[in-house]
């Protein structure tokens, strides 16, 4: 969702030709010629992977106590923040399409964009640095990191990411509206977004650096099979930080580079980055967009994930199983009893024999 700041920036969710100075007479001219069979097609895809995908991951946490572990907090964090970009997308997708007045809840809805979005990246430059400190001080990482310092932790990325989105409230003072965002999307983009990827970046650099020595030296095979080595444990931390690494690297990159398209249509009033429509709907749903691959690829990633899943779907086939052959049953049932409910005389023998 870009800012509110140039007659050429959209809102995240409405056609191109849809701009927020156009949103106060939206409630005498709806229409929804913006909208072709492409953008519901797109909007529905990401609303159904990224409920579910995010659903999934924060249902298969609360169940799994296999699941519970320190980096698995993040990023149930981050499947919790990204689910609610989603759901606040969709609601706003529905006042428009509904022909439902938005103006009054335009800024608000820039708010939570910024809010939820930001809980993410920080979230992710967090859980980088976790896995960063997992392989550097492997013997001691989980005696440091515990439950309660990840809750506090992710508590604290809330509690930012909430203080940053409200200071967008800014811009309602019209003397200095102009100023105040060029300021404020520039300080977001840099803070919230640009060192994040940094840090990250840094992070898997020292990672996989540590992980080409590891790989060079080697390790006797006595170390590798107890599980309690320093070895054993560096290598599990390895493959862990892999997966967080092919999941942390297409989302802060999508991320920034949708933020660094909304600085420059910010400093450049004129400007227009994308001209086909299209092109522009896909590029302003980068988010959503990334927020509905994201737990996919995570849940491919992660094998307890793939076996939750994979008993999941067997229960669920189980089932339907036994509610087939309850029914067979109970279709067959009166048919082999209908001697004996029918039955109105004779001795026990015959109704037995009948049966």
């Amino acid at each position: 969702m870009s800012l509110p700041t140039s007659p050429q920036t959209t809102a995240v969710v409405l056609p191109s030709n849809f701009t927020n100075e156009t949103a106060n007479g939206l409630d005498s001219k709806c229409s929804r010629d913006g909208y072709g069979a492409l953008h519901y097609t797109m909007a529905a895809l990401i609303l159904v992977l990224a409920l579910a995908g995010n659903g999934f991951i924060c249902v298969a946490f609360a169940t799994r106590r296999k699941l519970r572990t320190v980096t698995n907090y993040f990023v149930v964090n981050l499947a919790v923040a990204s689910f609610l970009l989603v759901i606040q997308w969709v609601v706003w997708i529905g006042l428009y399409l509904l022909c439902i007045d938005i103006a009054p809840v335009v800024k608000l809805a820039h708010i939570l964009e910024i809010l939820f979005g930001s809980a993410s990246v920080v979230s992710l430059g967090v859980v980088s640095y976790d896995r960063y400190y997992a392989v550097t001080r492997a013997l001691h990482y989980g005696s440091t990191m515990t439950h309660r310092r990840a809750l506090t932790v992710i508590i604290a990325v809330w509690v930012y990411a909430t203080i940053t989105a409200s200071l967008l409230l800014g811009t309602l003072d019209k003397t200095i509206g102009q100023l105040y965002m060029k300021i404020y999307i520039s300080a977001l983009f840099l803070f919230n977004f640009f060192i994040p990827f940094v840090i990250s970046a840094y992070c898997y650099v020292r990672i996989f650096l540590i992980a080409m020595l590891h790989l060079q030296h080697g390790a006797p095979a006595n170390q590798l099979s107890d599980p309690l080595s320093k070895a054993s444990t560096l290598r599990k931390q390895l493959k862990i930080s892999l997966n967080i690494f092919i999941l942390a690297v297409p989302f802060l990159f999508i991320w920034n580079f949708f933020y660094a398209i909304t600085v420059y249509e910010v400093m450049c009033y004129d400007c227009r980055v994308v001209e086909s429509p299209t092109a522009e709907y896909f590029v302003s749903n980068l988010p959503e967009i990334i927020a509905a691959i994201n737990p996919l690829i995570f849940i491919c990633l992660t094998k307890n994930l793939r076996n939750f899943l994979i008993m999941g779907l067997r229960c669920s086939k189980d089932h339907h199983r036994r509610r087939a052959n309850q029914f067979a049953q109970s279709e067959s049932y009166p048919a082999t009893t209908q001697f004996t409910t029918n039955y109105q005389g004779g001795n026990g023998y015959d109704a037995i024999a009948k049966v």
